[in-house]
């Protein structure tokens, strides 16, 4: 699909979250299709014209999102006589959550393939034209989106495969698959090194978080020499410890039926406006606290929440089991990746208790 747009000059609209896997993702897409491009078109700019990598704030792809691309891309037909383009989704659009995000852009006919490794529910195959997804199709895999979109663009471009090939270890934070490690050191990056790639892509990736940042990304995972993946990793790294010693000197701890929660009130305790981001917080929060034994790790605000678990949790379960605890609390599942949860601010203490009960049901 992304070689047919290029040759039918229709542009390719890439959609990622704007998180270091997404970051990985996006940009493996884009080396490999941006060769295409200029060689397809004579014009030194086709590249931006016919290539757009837009990340997203929130995983879910939703109707904010949905209505800009739709405003764009009528904008480009209507004025520049462009062919409405190809969205390619990546980490995002594989749950009922994004139902209404793409329903929107099916309305103007226009073609959406949606690639996502960890989550994906069978009702996106009626909304998009191609769905990839391990789950959806029965594969036992360890796999990171970022892991998926390399081979998918070493599939687009092989000529690129070689410029790829650490790709798939920058997208894991823990657990990376032996063969990805492999791949990296035999292309000159160790595990140091793929880390500062890991957390440089992470920072940058908060910061102007709408914004591609298509030339810096290509320094740092691509045409680095080790300066600027250094100096921005040591950057991510003393924010993050900043925020974990606050995090951790607020953990309010408790045992519900054999399972140990962390609980922390990241309206207090976390800079809610400055890096870390909230997931990515509990995410590094949990693996510190995680020992083996059943454990799970709870950040709380206003009206949302974020849970971490030991085991696998279905968070849609979670919140369905939660809201018949609490029932006036409207309580609902905000995203599957993140592990997000949404309610009613007026009942944020029900809700928490109701919550810790339903993830300790599923232990």
């Amino acid at each position: 699909a992304i070689r047919r747009a290029v040759l039918e000059s229709r542009p390719v609209v890439v959609r990622h979250p704007a998180t270091a896997d997404g970051y990985v993702a996006g940009a493996a897409i884009e080396r490999a299709t941006l060769p295409l491009i200029r060689e397809e078109h004579a014009k030194s700019d086709a590249e931006y014209h016919y290539f757009t990598r837009r990340p997203l704030e929130d995983p879910v792809y939703g109707m904010n999102d949905a209505t800009n691309d739709a405003t764009r891309m009528l904008q480009d037909r209507d004025r520049h006589d462009e062919k409405l383009p190809l969205f390619v989704l990546v980490g995002t659009g594989s749950t009922v959550e994004s139902a209404d995000g793409l329903e929107l852009l099916s309305v103007y006919g226009v073609d959406a393939v949606v690639i996502d490794a960890a989550v994906a529910d069978p009702e996106t195959r009626e909304t998009v034209d191609t769905l990839v997804s391990p789950e959806l199709a029965a594969v036992d895999a360890d796999l990171s989106t970022g892991a998926l979109a390399a081979s998918l663009a070493s599939a687009v471009n092989d000529e690129v495969r070689a410029d790829l090939v650490h790709l798939p270890a920058v997208s894991y934070w823990s657990d990376t698959p032996e063969r990805y490690a492999e791949l990296a050191h035999n292309a000159g990056y160790d595990l140091e090194r793929v880390a500062e790639l890991r957390e440089a892509i992470a920072l940058e990736a908060y910061y102007q978080s709408y914004q591609d940042k298509r030339e810096l990304i290509t320094d740092l995972l691509f045409e680095d020499g080790g300066d600027l993946a250094a100096h921005v990793s040591e950057q991510f790294r003393e924010k993050l410890e900043t925020e974990i010693e606050t995090a951790s000197a607020n953990v309010v701890t408790e045992a519900v039926d054999g399972v140990e929660f962390a609980l922390l009130d990241t309206d207090g305790y976390t800079h809610r406006f400055d890096f870390p981001p909230t997931p990515l917080l509990l995410d590094d929060l949990h693996r510190r606290h995680a020992n083996g034994d059943p454990f799970a790790t709870v950040g709380i605000g206003t009206d949302e929440l974020y849970v971490r678990a030991t085991t696998d949790l279905s968070v849609r379960d979670v919140a369905d089991r939660a809201a018949e605890i609490a029932p006036a609390a409207d309580i609902s599942t905000a995203g599957l990746r993140e592990g997000k949860i949404e309610f009613l601010s007026g009942e944020r203490d029900a809700v928490e208790d109701a919550v810790v009960a339903a993830v300790a049901e599923q232990f």
